[in-house]
Formats: C-alpha cells, sequence, structure tokens
C-alpha cells in the first residue's frame, strides 16, 4: 500500500453563499490521518473561498470546526492544504467549500489519506 492515497475526490462548482459539503470521511478501523487539498486557480479578483474541516475531540462528541482558511481574489499559489487531521475509529472529518462574490467556481479537490 502506498504511504499516501487518495481517501476521496472530485470537483465542486460553487453555489455562490453557500455550504458546499465536499466530504465526510469516518476514520478506519486504527484510525487515519487526513489532509484536504483543494485547487483555488479559478478564483478571480473580487472573489473569495472558505475551506473549513470539521471534527471531534473525542468519538462520543459533537462535531465541531477544527480549521478555517479564507483565501481572496486571484492566487498566486493556488494550491492549497489543509493541516493533518488525526481521525481515531469511530470519529469522522467533514471538508466544506464555501466560496462568496463574484461567479461560482469549480474547485478541483482530494482528501488524501496517510497509510501507517
Amino acid at each position: 500500500m502506498p504511504l499516501v492515497s487518495i481517501a476521496a475526490s472530485g470537483s465542486q462548482t460553487a453555489t455562490l453563499n453557500t455550504d458546499h459539503t465536499l466530504v465526510t470521511q469516518a476514520g478506519p478501523t486504527g484510525g487515519a490521518i487526513y489532509q484536504l487539498r483543494v485547487d483555488t486557480n479559478a478564483l478571480a479578483n473580487g472573489e473569495r473561498v472558505i475551506l473549513t474541516l470539521q471534527t471531534r475531540a473525542r468519538v462520543a462528541d459533537t462535531t465541531r470546526q477544527l480549521y478555517q482558511a479564507v483565501f481572496e481574489h486571484a492566487q498566486g499559489d493556488p494550491i492549497k492544504d489543509s493541516p493533518a487531521v488525526a481521525v481515531p475509529e469511530s470519529s469522522e472529518v467533514i471538508a466544506i467549500l464555501r466560496q462568496e462574490g463574484g461567479t461560482g467556481r469549480a474547485f478541483p479537490w482530494a482528501l488524501y489519506r496517510l497509510n501507517g
């Protein structure tokens, strides 16, 4: 098995001012570490994209925001990576994309999994 694999991927065309759940990824047996990667190349001046990750502190807890980043205007470095997120067995990580302003753009994305 490769060290890094793609757990899920796709392309999300944004409807302005709407939260789009890209993926809800459950922690497999033994858990895993995930990282979200989004290509923001289509973003234009006057537009903003918000990337959010949600997870739980403990398996039985409520899912809450862990990470959020805001990117505005055309991007000189269009590939955006989230921090790595440890997801234990029976928990989950949720990746959300939201675009504000301009024209709804298509954002290719992938959720990478570190294999132990």
